[in-house]
């Protein structure tokens, strides 16, 4: 119970009933959804509760009238807008459940070097957050009760209706990050989390992104956390026993593309002296001491909790970066995804994902090959390219061309920005006439 609560009950003369609403644990939100079932249950008597429910009729007429969100207001906005990206974008839920995504940004511009986001003419995103979560309550209240009624067509196709609708709710919306390696990516989401070297960037081309990493709102501490989730050792011995075919054929068309990839993966995990040894001793249990999720058969998550962001970087650094310069260990082979928690970031990342991808053109297949994937699964796309070469560059386009692919056969697409970086790299006098 909360000190609202608390005043309205005194001075509504109900102090008796203080303890039986802090007993039920009623806060201003809940105090402002009640209904006549609740009534009943909170004030057994019939008069007091007449009274009491006047009361509360009166207050939330009184808060519609001065703007704040009502108990009413919020119940019967289950369908509306999902929290924004600092307010730019609001995804809604239609009332069939289904997400539908506005543009985050123009579809064509060009940000400056400052960061900004529009601010919208649309409810505010305190009303936004209300009406979630209560759309969350009720729909988890709806379906509770439909699992406790007798099993019948009608009951089993409203709870496939409900179910569907909470998972509505609680999906983020993926905001992939595409482009070639050096664009920018990284960076750009290191700017727009207010935090200058958190992702690995290619400025230097000798260290990279090389694996998928999701970034997050952190929802439950002040930590930055990193989540990464490893292969399984047996896809680990197949993609070995691939490399090693592929590193021996002697045939004069061998692909020299595929044995640089298979060499720079068993050279990043192994070392130079990995080059040349068998798959049994390649898969020697002495290899992997350092990263026992690896071996484990039910926990293949290894999670880092780290007060700052520069110390949490530098703790991923060997598994999500490829660097020659590194002198450690590089386990980026053997992982399938980063997923990392950035505290205080509630309001830009409550609903949203952002999705950076190792870059297209790399000279490592598989990475290069990763973004086409994962693209039909992305609900907006952000295609990032450096200014200076945004037209001349193939990449670019052929993302750009699978977006629309997505978008016209009625995918997960539902918008594409196209982002120029590097802005404070050029010279806007020889683009003026």
């Amino acid at each position: 119970m909360d000190n609202f609560v608390r005043d309205k009950l005194t001075e509504w003369n109900f102090s008796e009933y203080i303890d039986r609403f802090k007993d039920e644990e009623i806060d201003k939100e809940s105090f402002l959804l009640l209904d006549e079932k609740a009534f009943a249950n909170l004030i057994p008597k019939l008069g007091p509760r007449y009274t009491f429910q006047e009361k509360h009729k009166a207050i939330q007429k009184e808060l519609e009238n001065d703007g704040t969100a009502t108990g009413s207001q919020v119940q019967t906005s289950s369908t509306m807008a999902w929290a924004s990206l600092d307010q730019a974008a609001a995804p809604s839920i239609s009332p069939q459940g289904k997400i539908k995504h506005p543009h985050t940004f123009p579809s064509t511009s060009t940000p400056p070097k400052q960061l900004c986001f529009s601010k919208p003419t649309q409810p505010t995103s305190k009303f936004e957050r209300q009406a979630m979560e209560a759309a969350e309550t009720c729909v988890t209240q709806v379906l509770d009760k439909l699992k406790t009624l007798p099993k019948n067509e009608l009951i089993d196709y409203l709870k496939g209706k409900m179910t569907k609708l909470r998972t509505g709710v609680k999906n983020k919306v993926l905001v992939g990050i595409f482009g070639k390696t050096g664009a920018g990516k990284s960076s750009l989401i290191n700017a727009i989390l207010g935090e200058q070297n958190f992702l690995p960037n290619g400025a230097n081309i000798s260290a990279c992104t090389s694996v998928m990493i999701q970034v997050e709102a952190n929802m439950t501490n002040y930590s930055y956390e990193a989540e990464i989730e490893f292969i399984s050792k047996e896809e680990w011995e197949k993609d070995l026993k691939s490399h090693l075919d592929i590193m021996s054929d002697e045939n004069d068309n061998k692909n020299e593309e595929l044995v640089k990839v298979a060499t720079a993966k068993i050279q990043a995990f192994y070392g130079k002296d990995g080059v040349g040894k068998s798959l049994n001793d390649l898969m020697k249990g002495e290899h992997f001491r350092e990263i026992p999720e690896f071996l484990s058969p039910t926990n293949t998550v290894k999670k880092i909790s780290c007060g700052t962001a520069s110390e949490l970087s530098g703790k991923i650094a060997c598994y999500t970066r490829s660097d020659n310069k590194m002198a450690a260990k590089h386990y980026w082979p053997l992982v399938k995804c980063v997923t990392i928690k950035v505290p205080n970031t509630k309001e830009l990342l409550e609903h949203i994902v952002l999705l950076d991808l190792p870059g297209t053109g790399d000279c490592n297949k598989t990475r290069d090959d990763m973004w086409k994937s994962h693209l039909s699964q992305c609900s907006s796309v952000w295609i990032v390219n450096d200014i200076q070469r945004a037209a001349s560059e193939r990449e670019p386009w052929m993302i750009l061309e699978s977006s629309f692919s997505y978008l016209i056969q009625g995918g997960e697409c539902e918008n594409i920005t196209f982002i120029c970086t590097k802005t404070d790299a050029i010279n806007p006098k020889n683009y003026l006439g």
